[in-house]
């Protein structure tokens, strides 16, 4: 009978430490509340940059004097009769380049040399005039006969001498005009309003501008 007792002890000794070990693995502590961090703020992205400055003009554009029209750049020329005859030649000769016309040219050249060399002498020219017409001749003489190009490679030269002559010679009833061409990077007299360009012909015939 004791024997029995102690049995049932036991059996409820076990199963009481077995009712206590299932109900500390089910208890569970809830973990600590955590304060939310802040959410990250983009950074300000920087101003942009305003756009560049356009680049500046080129060495020809820059190189470019203003233009003016005919009327206000005109002066007139010639006072002295050999320098007038020198000038007229001379513009028979820009007409001629600027129509791409070779053998009106050549005989153009002659021409301008011819009278150029007449002037030489004349008494009635200032000592500088006469200079200019000697370097007008000279500067002709290479292109006695030559090709239309080798014509133009000279005229240049041809015509600021011609350009001095006639603004040392000013006076009269023609009026005349100093042209430049920024592509030919040259100069030249007319006596027309509209540009006619000797350098270039029929190539660029309204290149240029009066100054």
């Amino acid at each position: 009978m004791r024997g029995g007792l102690i049995g049932v002890v036991l059996l409820l000794v076990l199963g009481c430490g077995g009712l206590m070990d299932k109900g500390a693995d089910e208890i569970t502590v809830d973990d600590p509340v955590q304060a939310t961090p802040p959410a990250a703020t983009a950074p300000t992205p920087p101003p942009k940059a305003p756009p560049a400055a356009p680049p500046p003009p080129s060495g020809d554009v820059a190189a470019t004097p203003p233009q003016k029209p005919f009327n206000k750049a005109a002066f007139a020329c010639c006072a002295n009769e050999r320098a007038q005859r020198i000038v007229s030649e001379y513009l028979d000769l820009h007409q001629a380049l600027a129509e791409d016309n070779v053998d009106r040219a050549r005989a153009e050249v002659h021409a301008v040399r011819g009278v150029a060399l007449a002037a030489t002498k004349e008494a009635g020219l200032s000592a500088n005039s006469r200079v200019l017409a000697q370097q007008v001749a000279d500067l002709l003489q290479p292109a006695l006969d030559a090709d239309i190009q080798d014509i133009r490679d000279v005229f240049d030269g041809v015509s600021n001498k011609v350009i001095t002559l006639a603004q040392a010679n000013q006076g009269g009833a023609k009026k005349v005009a100093v042209a430049f061409c920024s592509q030919a990077n040259a100069n030249w007299l007319q006596d027309s309003a509209v540009i006619a360009n000797p350098y270039q012909g029929s190539a660029a015939p309204r290149c240029g501008g009066f100054r």
